[in-house]
């Protein structure tokens, strides 16, 4: 819990479930607010279901190995408010 925010971090993630609450529930054992996973470098940062759910992507291999410029997420939380975004390098 952090200002007020449920918060995970996990290396896989599946952020398509078909039951995202329930796939957060057995991933965590409780509810969140906010995902932070990695695993298949494809950075993202979506809503869904009340859920904020960021992939920073990789700074050093992004998309799998892609030789393009990788990436990193940015996660801000302060009392009432979270926001994220992603910054290519």
């Amino acid at each position: 819990n952090y200002n007020g925010f449920r918060l995970g971090l996990v290396h896989a993630f599946d952020p398509y479930a078909e039951s995202l609450p329930r796939h957060i529930s057995f991933c965590f054992n409780d509810s969140l607010d906010i995902v932070v996973f990695g695993d298949t470098h494809f950075e993202m940062v979506e809503e869904r279901d009340g859920v904020l759910m960021v992939n920073p992507g990789s700074p050093t291999y992004p998309r799998n190995m892609s030789t393009r410029l990788g990436t990193v997420g940015i996660l801000e939380i302060v009392p009432g408010k979270t926001e994220a975004h992603i910054v290519q390098l």
